[in-house]
């Protein structure tokens, strides 16, 4: 009998250090507040890193085509790019379809096919991929909010959660939902007043979030990727994520006294290459340090295929961007892709 025990409790054993090999690290929703975050379908399962403090990572976004029957050449020629990097995953900005629809309902056979060609492009990478999702996967034609919540069920179900997180090695990465809980300002058919929402619960969540981890001596930084920016380029602060939410999200995210180790927010939405503080802010380079007595650098990368905004010169050119995780030092490089493509 004791020699039996003694086989089961090796084989429990083994069992239990097999699956801190191999399984991705999550704190729990109750004691961080938001959920655990998973790659979008079609892409692999997470692989735990080999070095946990040092590791690579791409960040990319707005992809979506100029139509509903249209895709990008830049995305299709991405994937290939990508996978080269020899990075773990790839972080996505949002809008990764062209969306908007009229009527969810009466589309939703429409809106299956758009994630479904996404996924199997994206799925060329061969890398796990983590999307915030962005207005063209959460709001109606017109730029009108969906208040009841078809979109965001139809994402849950076909692409991945809605907002939440992961950890890697030693690292935290926050993906958000700017166009969370909303109601429509007026029953028109358009709404150009509309500029993003993070509601009440998943704002208390991410404050929960960022103060467990910050706690947290294993994590040496943390990543927060949104769809709409908190800090748009000048003169377009129309584009950054609005009032109520807007003003909350940042006071939180620039706290650096409570969360010193916040390193990077990515955004997307506008179309474009774009850095704040903007002492570099069309790159090629970029280098934190954490923990920081500084806010984190607000990077703007939507250039993974839909048609770019501006000159080159500012910013207005497709790219993707590699980040680098070394110890307490975090690198990045811009990749110019260029700013031409068929349809644009």
């Amino acid at each position: 009998m004791k020699k039996h025990a003694s086989v089961i409790a090796l084989f429990v054993l083994a069992s239990f250090c097999a699956f801190q090999v191999s399984a991705p690290r999550h704190h729990s929703s109750a004691q961080s507040g938001l959920p655990a975050l998973t790659q979008v379908q079609g892409t692999p399962a997470l692989a735990p890193p080999k070095t946990p403090t040092s590791f690579s990572f791409v960040v990319a976004g707005d992809n979506r085509p100029p139509s509903s029957s249209q895709e990008s050449d830049i995305f299709a020629s991405l994937p290939a790019k990508l996978s080269a990097t020899g990075a773990s995953f790839a972080i996505w900005t949002g809008d990764i379809v062209y969306g908007k629809v009229k009527d969810p309902q009466k589309d939703k056979d429409k809106i299956k096919k758009e994630y479904e060609t996404f996924e199997g492009i994206i799925a060329k990478a061969n890398l796990p991929v983590f999307n915030a999702p962005g207005n063209h996967e959460m709001e109606k034609k017109g730029n009108v909010p969906d208040p009841t919540g078809t979109l965001v069920k139809y994402y849950e179900k076909w692409v991945a959660p809605q907002y939440g997180y992961f950890t890697y090695g030693n690292s935290a990465f926050i993906a958000l939902n700017t166009d969370d809980n909303v109601s429509p300002s007026s029953s028109a058919e358009e709404d150009e007043t509309y500029a993003g929402n993070v509601g009440a619960d998943q704002l208390a969540a991410l404050s929960a979030t960022l103060t467990t981890l910050a706690a947290d001596s294993s994590i040496a930084h943390i990543f927060v990727f949104m769809h709409r920016p908190i800090h748009a380029t000048p003169g377009h602060s129309f584009d950054a994520l609005g009032p109520p939410s807007g003003p909350l999200v940042q006071a939180l995210l620039e706290d650096y006294t409570k969360f010193p180790n916040l390193s990077f927010v990515f955004a997307g939405h506008q179309h474009l290459f774009y850095a704040n503080p903007p002492a570099a802010p069309y790159g090629p380079n970029f280098s934190r340090t954490d923990p920081a007595s500084a806010p984190p650098l607000f990077l703007i990368s939507g250039g993974a295929g839909a048609c770019v905004a501006g000159s080159p010169q500012t910013g207005g050119f497709y790219n993707y961007l590699v980040f680098t995780v070394n110890g307490a030092q975090v690198n990045a490089t811009v990749y110019n892709l260029g700013s031409t493509q068929n349809g644009c």
